[in-house]
C-alpha cells in the first residue's frame, strides 16, 4: 500500500494515463466532465492556490491601502469619465486602485512563482518544451516519486526541473506591471524565435469549502485545491472584446433594467470569468460601475454603494464561471483522482486544449450573453437586480 493507502495498482494507473497523455491534443485530456467539483458559491473562497496571489495581498488587503487607492479613484473621477474607451479607462481606475507596488516589494516567494511562470507557461516552443517534461515525469526517480503519492512533491521536482532545463533557453526582457496593466508575468525571448512575447497569466481561483481547504493542505496527494483556472493566452484580445462589446450596446437611461442589466453583463463577466488585472479586480469594476452609472445621469451612485453590490455579487459571479465551465465542457480543475491542477500547468497538450475551449466559450458568452435564450441571461438578470440598489 502507498502512503494513505492508496493502492500502487491505482497509482500507477493514474502515473500511465498521466504519462500516455503527453503530446496528444483531445478534448479527453481536458480536465473531463467525471471531475467536475460542484461549486459551492456561499463557501467559496477567491484567492490563488500559490504563493503568488497570497504575495500580492499583503500589499493590498489592508483597509486603510484600500481606501487610499479609493480616495485617488475619486479625485479623478472627471478625467476617468472623459475617457472614451471603456478598456482604457479600466486600465487607468486600476492604475489608481491599487498602491504603488512593484515586482521587487513582492516577497520572494511570490517572484519566483511569476519567474517560474514567465519561463514556463504557454511557450511557443512546444515540441522541446514537451520533449523536456516528457523526460522528466518518465524518469526513474520521478516515478518513484510518484509511485509514494507525494504529489505535492512531484509537482515541486516537475516545476524545478522544468525551469532549470527552459531557463538557458529564455531571455527574460520585462517584468510584470502591478499596476494600470493586464495580468502577466513579463515578456520574454525565446531562443529560435525572434519576437519578443507578452505572457499573461492565467489565474487561479480557489473554490473550495473551507474544509476542503483544510484536506488539501493535509493530504500530500492533493497538490492545490479545487480551482478555477482563468485565461492566459489572448487575454489582452477577449478583454478588448469584452470591454468593446460593453461599450457597443445601446444605452436607454429611462430604462432601468436595462442600464443595469448591461452593468451586470460587464461586471459578472468581467471580474471573476476574466479577471483581467493581479489584484483589485472587484474594487477596479466596481469604480468603473460607478463612473458609468454616473455619466448616465445616475448622480447618486457611490463608491460604498458600488464596492458593496460588488461583494453581495459574489455568489453570482461564481455560478457565472460554473456556468462558463460548464458550457465549455470543462470543470474546475481537481486533483482527486489524478493531479490535473499538474497538467493543466506544465502538460502542453492538456493546458492548450484548456485555454482553447475556455476561449471560446468566454467569446461566445460576450457576443450572447444579453440575448434572452442565453443560459447567461438569467444571471445576468439577477446581477442587475443586485445593482440597481446602487443608485
Amino acid at each position: 500500500m502507498a502512503k494513505f493507502g492508496r493502492p500502487i495498482e491505482a497509482l500507477r494507473s493514474t502515473w500511465q494515463m498521466a504519462t500516455s497523455r503527453l503530446g496528444r491534443r483531445n478534448r479527453a485530456a481536458v480536465v473531463p466532465q467525471a471531475y467536475q467539483t460542484p461549486l459551492e458559491p456561499e463557501q467559496s473562497v477567491g484567492y490563488a492556490p500559490s504563493t503568488l496571489g497570497m504575495g500580492l495581498d499583503i500589499f493590498s488587503s489592508d483597509k486603510a491601502v484600500k481606501a487610499q487607492g479609493i480616495a485617488r479613484f475619486q479625485d479623478h473621477l472627471p478625467e476617468i469619465s472623459s475617457i472614451g474607451s471603456t478598456a482604457n479607462a479600466l486600465l487607468r481606475i486600476h492604475e489608481l486602485i491599487t498602491p504603488d507596488v512593484t515586482y521587487a516589494d513582492l516577497p520572494e516567494e511570490a517572484r519566483s512563482d511569476m519567474r517560474s511562470g514567465l519561463l514556463l507557461f504557454d511557450r511557443p516552443d512546444t515540441h522541446r518544451y514537451t520533449q523536456a517534461y516528457r523526460e522528466i515525469v518518465s524518469s526513474p526517480d520521478m516515478k518513484d516519486l510518484f509511485m509514494t503519492g507525494n504529489m505535492k512533491g512531484f509537482y515541486a521536482q516537475v516545476q524545478a526541473q522544468l525551469t532549470e532545463r527552459m531557463e538557458p533557453l529564455t531571455t527574460i526582457t520585462g517584468e510584470p506591471q502591478l499596476k494600470g496593466a493586464l495580468r502577466s508575468y513579463g515578456s520574454r525571448q525565446v531562443e529560435g524565435y525572434p519576437e519578443e512575447e507578452h505572457v499573461f497569466a492565467a489565474h487561479t481561483m480557489v473554490m473550495a469549502t473551507e474544509m476542503g481547504l483544510a484536506f488539501s493542505s493535509m493530504d500530500s496527494r492533493i497538490i492545490f485545491p479545487d480551482a478555477y483556472y482563468g485565461l492566459s493566452v489572448g487575454l489582452d484580445q477577449v478583454y478588448q472584446k469584452l470591454c468593446d462589446r460593453y461599450d457597443s450596446m445601446p444605452v436607454n437611461t429611462t430604462d432601468r433594467q436595462s442600464v443595469f442589466a448591461r452593468e451586470a453583463f460587464f461586471q459578472l463577466l468581467g471580474t471573476r470569468v476574466l479577471h483581467p488585472f493581479w489584484d483589485a479586480n472587484g474594487r477596479t469594476f466596481a469604480a468603473q460601475l460607478v463612473t458609468s452609472l454616473q455619466k448616465q445621469g445616475y448622480s447618486d451612485a457611490t463608491t460604498d454603494r458600488a464596492m458593496q453590490a460588488s461583494e453581495e455579487l459574489a455568489p453570482i459571479a461564481d455560478k457565472m464561471v460554473e456556468t462558463v465551465l460548464r458550457n465549455a465542457q470543462l470543470s474546475l480543475v481537481t486533483d482527486r483522482d489524478q493531479p490535473l491542477h499538474l497538467s493543466v500547468r506544465f502538460n502542453v497538450a492538456m493546458r492548450n486544449s484548456y485555454m482553447t475551449l475556455l476561449r471560446q466559450e468566454i467569446e461566445h458568452a460576450i457576443e450572447t450573453a444579453d440575448q434572452p435564450d442565453s443560459p447567461y441571461n438569467k444571471l445576468i438578470q439577477q446581477g442587475a437586480e443586485i445593482l440597481s440598489q446602487v443608485a
